[in-house]
């Protein structure tokens, strides 16, 4: 089978509805976007997430997933920090929720719970609340559950569905990433996977924002 082949299909569809936590992010229209590595290419630390269509920054990552705190920064164009993603370590945490996704200085709410599916970290789930939910008194009709797939047993291609509907499309640039090294090692000398560039395709009526946590999950080895 040829790469294409082994890669998929990109296109998304409009969700029934529109969803989101961060209402200024929700997409009026399907947008293409990238993430790359924000200077060095095997940065493991540093993101930025761009429009293609005039590579301006929309999002920024960072902090070190193995500092002390291990914890990712998402932050604005501005430079507003949205949330933070901290890895969870405890017995077990392959199958709980092994990270939370709060608002920067909050230690007791959860925006989104994130869990995995799979022992090969390949299929996991995103619940969060509809901050743009039509009103409604049963709070159950207000939470949205996302199911997220790699697809390719080759290549870093994942889908973001929602009742079955593909939303969002996260998949690795064979173009842009023939010039990655892909030989990297830390400073212990461990083997590190590459920082590779990837497209991100996002329907209409999705929020943008919620793209931060799945995309570097997808893209980032060493959190899987």
């Amino acid at each position: 089978m040829t790469a294409k082949g082994c890669m998929g299909n990109k296109s998304v569809q409009t969700p029934p509805y529109s969803m989101g936590i961060r209402p200024e992010h929700i997409t009026e229209f399907e947008r293409l976007l990238w993430i790359k590595p924000k200077y060095d290419p095997r940065s493991p630390n540093e993101y930025c997430i761009r429009y293609d269509s005039d590579d301006t920054t929309l999002f920024t990552a960072t902090g070190m997933e193995y500092s002390a705190k291990s914890t990712r920064e998402f932050r604005d164009s501005s430079g507003l920090p949205l949330f933070e993603i901290q890895k969870v370590w405890s017995l077990g945490w392959r199958h709980k929720a092994p990270w939370r996704v709060r608002l920067p200085g909050c230690k007791e709410v959860d925006l989104v719970d994130i869990r995995f599916k799979g022992l090969m970290h390949n299929h996991f789930e995103v619940h969060f609340r509809n901050s743009v939910a039509r009103d409604t008194k049963n709070e159950d009709d207000r939470m949205v559950h996302l199911v997220v797939q790699r697809v390719s047993p080759v290549y870093r291609v994942y889908e973001v569905r929602v009742a079955g509907i593909k939303v969002v499309d996260i998949r690795e640039s064979m173009e842009r990433n023939r010039s990655v090294p892909t030989r990297l090692y830390n400073s212990s000398g461990g083997l590190l996977p590459p920082r590779l560039e990837m497209e991100v395709r996002v329907a209409e009526d999705f929020d943008m924002s919620l793209l931060d946590e799945r995309k570097l999950l997808a893209n980032d080895g060493r959190l899987f």
